[in-house]
């Protein structure tokens, strides 16, 4: 448990979400039909930011690839566009992820194409 708290349960949080969005990019996207994308701001100055960790970070006024991503067409006409690294692009990684989950949830999905 050393070396845990809120702040990394969070972090975590956002490496799985990315590396899931990465992994059903992989699976199943298919453009324009069904797009994935993913994004990591960076640290943006929010009031959850403020009340829990420290003041500063990004203006929420330059957030604007996130932004982008939400209004362009042009996110539509692709998909896999992911705006982060590491660990998100590591296939391995994301197939244990997704066989975790799956076993965790007893969800069934279709097969990979």
């Amino acid at each position: 448990k050393s070396g845990w708290s809120g702040h990394r349960a969070y972090s975590l949080s956002k490496l799985c979400d990315a590396m899931m969005v990465m992994e059903m990019h992989q699976r199943f996207g298919d453009a324009p039909k069904l797009c994935f994308h993913t994004m990591d701001p960076g640290t943006v100055d929010t009031k959850m930011l403020r009340a829990g960790w420290w003041d500063g970070g990004a203006s929420v006024r330059t957030a604007t690839t996130s932004f982008r991503m939400l209004t362009e067409d042009s996110f539509q006409e692709r998909s896999g566009s992911c705006l982060g690294g590491g660990e998100i692009n590591d296939e391995a990684k994301r197939a244990k992820l997704w066989q975790d989950l799956e076993a965790l949830t007893s969800a069934e999905w279709p097969p990979h194409r």
